[in-house]
């Protein structure tokens, strides 16, 4: 997430592209779902969790990344937590920051201390989407030292490519896509918005994202903000499992001078696929 992560990409061949458990782990269950905010065509509910009760469907979501480290090594200052990660009984999950000094395990499986903890979750070896439509409702913090962000990484477990659906870090949002050779090249494609900051943090928004071999279009509450159309840079684009994350400090600044507990509120996460 972002242009800071250091993405070390991990091979386990023992995992199934999460595609092919659709069916079994990823049924919606409300057919009635309409189709993405803004988003021309007819559509197939292919994921939708809205987060109902007070436990987190373990058969959709991981609460750690699985290449085993508790920080993605991209700056910020929290371990992942599966504690921070709760719902309230009425619809909603909440990824939560806290300050106070956690022990956690580095990407290299050294052991470390964090002086923030936090909330994600992830639908790796679970569901993947190569194009579609992707989709969140939520209420994102915003301030110094908070970076809520919804994207998504190859479910072979490679790096790149990568699509930030939304990161929120300067008062902005923030979409960015990441092609094959990013690490070679050092190039990524990324545009900013920045309605008040206010506004992001008062309320809900549905923050959302159209995939297909020609173009990659980026939503914000229903309205396009932006498409990338370079056919070579997206072609070969693999399978992608999505990421819902609260990271604390790195590109989001300092998080010393903001107050704590911040939550990163979502409504609900959907998938698309298009028939027309």
């Amino acid at each position: 997430m972002g242009l800071g992560y250091s993405r070390r990409a991990f091979l386990l061949s023992s995992v199934p592209v999460a595609g092919s458990l659709l069916g079994l782990n990823a049924r919606p269950h409300r057919p009635s779902v309409p189709g993405p905010s803004g988003m021309v065509g007819r559509w197939i509910l292919t994921f939708n969790d809205e987060f109902r009760g007070t436990d987190l469907n373990q058969r959709l979501w991981n609460t750690q990344y699985p290449w085993g480290a508790d920080n993605n090594d991209d700056g910020s200052q929290n371990c992942y937590l599966p504690g921070n990660v709760t719902l309230d009984g009425k619809g909603h999950l909440a990824l939560t920051g806290r300050r106070g000094t956690v022990r956690g395990t580095t990407s290299d499986g050294k052991p470390t201390s964090w002086p923030f903890s936090s909330g994600q979750i992830n639908t790796f070896g679970k569901f993947s989407l190569r194009s579609g439509a992707v989709e969140i409702r939520a209420k994102v913090p915003t301030g110094p030292g908070v970076w809520p962000a919804f994207w998504a990484l190859p479910a072979d477990g490679s790096w790149p490519p990568e699509v930030d659906f939304m990161e929120v870090y300067d008062g902005a949002v923030h979409t960015t896509f990441h092609p094959r050779g990013t690490q070679e090249r050092g190039r990524s494609y990324t545009r900013t918005t920045r309605p008040r900051s206010s506004m992001l943090s008062d309320s809900y928004h549905v923050f959302g994202c159209a995939l297909s071999p020609e173009a990659i279009t980026w939503y914000l509450d229903g309205r396009p903000q932006w498409s990338f159309n370079d056919r070579t840079a997206i072609a070969g684009l693999p399978p992608l499992y999505i990421v819902c994350n609260l990271a604390i400090g790195g590109i989001g600044g300092d998080p010393t001078v903001n107050t704590w507990p911040r939550s990163y509120l979502i409504d609900y996460v959907r998938a698309w696929r298009r028939i027309t």
